[in-house]
């Protein structure tokens, strides 16, 4: 038998030996998370929109995590392409430490039919989320309340028609009322405290104001129907009779006397509808605003600009965070919108408030003043409350305010108090560039952002707990699932 050549051979040992020990380093780096890849192919992260629990003065936060089994991964340049089986849990973390708390599976992506994973609402101390049909957990305990299977056996007329997509349910912040559409189309409200569905012909879109507008103009209704009545019966009959002379002339300037007074009382009632309907005008108008606003926020991930406004009225007092250039061509009339110009050194201005009509104020520009000493917010502004949509208050009625590090796409965003008086109380630099959802409880501000750059939008690594009286701040990384040191 020919032996094969040593150069050959040499050669052909070196091919074998250089080939594994390349795929030996592609496994290492991968697993060790070279170039991106997670290390031992694992990863996770929370979702927003997120959800604040309370009770018995305890809070938590609840968010739904994307656990991601990584079967390929590959990075060329910024493109990152991965294979990956995930298992949807929910994890809750302590509001006063941003600790992690409790987690629970509660789903393979394998078993789940219909999108979106996401969060419902809040109810009480009970989380809402649809992961593949409703479900309600305890925020505390994160024991399952409801699914579509508990939910029949609680309403038995209904096994069977509890549709499966997301988008035949509307889960009702104000009143935490689940409003869906069964199967056979009938319309129903759930109560999510007792479970119990009831039929109803009303979606929940219909607001307060909207039903007293309509009280109102059934009133001017009936004003219009007394009014006709007086004038048939005190005015035009009388002028009538007198004229036919079959009453005297002292009868008939007594009922005329009547029908003015009768007058002036029916347009007193007209006057006070007519400011009744005004003053609900302006409310609805701005509910309207409110509630695309609270829609928008409800959402997560808003940008920069949808976090705050640039005034707010307390206690008769108008503020502002402006520029001098945005304050001398702002307009009187009170608004709600954020300025958007990211290169505008902004201060606090005060002033008082005119009456324009009853419920309806004004600016007065010309009594504003703004406090001496202040640095300047770069794009700043007040932070809106989430619940609310309207800035939120601290105690004393200081403000929580944001503004940018620098100007630019990479800036950070930072977060302040200051008095209502312009005092910066303190500040500091939250590290996050955008933030993907945040709630104020009245102690804490809690903020959910990423500063890991491969996460994509709405997915989230770290919460940030700040101590509203000192600034003082806890993170916890939800991606490696441990708390960061300050």
């Amino acid at each position: 038998m020919k032996t094969m050549p040593r150069p050959l051979l040499i050669a052909i040992i070196v091919i074998i030996v250089l080939t594994g020990g390349i795929l030996f380093l592609i496994r290492t780096c991968m697993n060790s998370g070279f170039g991106g890849a997670p290390k031992g192919m694992k990863e996770q992260y929370a979702s927003v929109p997120a959800l604040y629990l309370e009770k018995d003065g305890k809070g938590v936060i609840l968010t739904i995590i994307p656990h991601l089994k990584i079967h390929s991964y590959s990075r060329q340049g910024n493109m990152v392409r991965k294979s990956a089986s995930t298992t949807y849990y929910l994890q809750t973390n302590d509001a006063s430490t941003a600790a992690k708390l409790l987690e629970i599976k509660v789903k393979a992506q394998s078993d789940i039919k219909n999108h979106p994973v996401e969060v419902l609402g809040a109810s009480g101390s009970q989380a809402w989320v649809f992961i593949g049909e409703p479900m309600a957990f305890d925020a505390m305990t994160l024991e399952k309340k409801a699914d579509i299977s508990i939910l029949e056996q609680k309403n038995p007329a209904l096994s069977g028609k509890f549709p499966a997509e997301r988008r035949y349910y509307r889960f009702d912040p104000g009143s935490t009322l689940l409003y869906f559409t069964a199967l056979d189309g009938n319309k129903w409200k759930l109560n999510t405290q007792t479970l119990l569905a009831e039929a109803t012909d009303d979606d929940g879109s219909q607001n307060t104001i909207e039903k007293m507008l309509e009280e109102v103009e059934a009133a001017e209704k009936h004003y219009r129907a007394d009014m006709d009545s007086l004038y048939e019966q005190k005015n035009r009959r009388p002028s009538n009779d007198y004229a036919a002379r079959r009453i005297s002339q002292a009868e008939y300037s007594r009922i005329t006397k009547e029908y003015y007074a009768g007058r002036d009382l029916l347009n007193k009632r007209r006057d006070s509808l007519h400011d009744r309907k005004f003053q609900l005008r302006d409310q609805e108008r701005n509910g309207r605003e409110i509630a695309n606003d609270l829609e928008s926020l409800m959402r997560g991930t808003p940008n920069y600009n949808e976090l705050y406004v640039n005034q707010d009225t307390i206690g008769g007092q108008w503020f502002g965070l402006y520029s001098p250039a945005e304050f001398k061509k702002l307009s009187s009339s009170l608004q709600r919108n954020a300025e958007n110009d990211e290169t505008a050194r902004r201060q606090l201005y005060i002033s008082s408030l005119d009456k324009k009509r009853p419920g309806q104020f004004t600016l007065n520009k010309d009594a504003a003043e703004s406090p001496s000493s202040q640095t300047g917010f770069l794009h700043g502004g007040f932070l809106l409350d989430k619940n609310t949509a309207r800035p939120i208050r601290l105690p004393g009625n200081d403000f929580l305010i944001i503004y940018r590090e620098q100007i630019g796409r990479d800036a950070r965003i930072l977060l302040g108090r200051i008095s209502a008086t312009g005092k910066t109380i303190w500040t500091m630099n939250t590290g996050l560039k955008e933030w993907g959802d945040w709630f104020y409880n009245g102690r804490q501000l809690l903020i959910l952002g990423k500063d890991k750059e491969e996460l994509s939008s709405g997915q989230i690594n770290l919460l940030l707990r700040v101590d509203i009286n000192n600034g003082k701040a806890s993170r916890y990384d939800y991606y490696n699932d441990e708390m960061r040191k300050e």
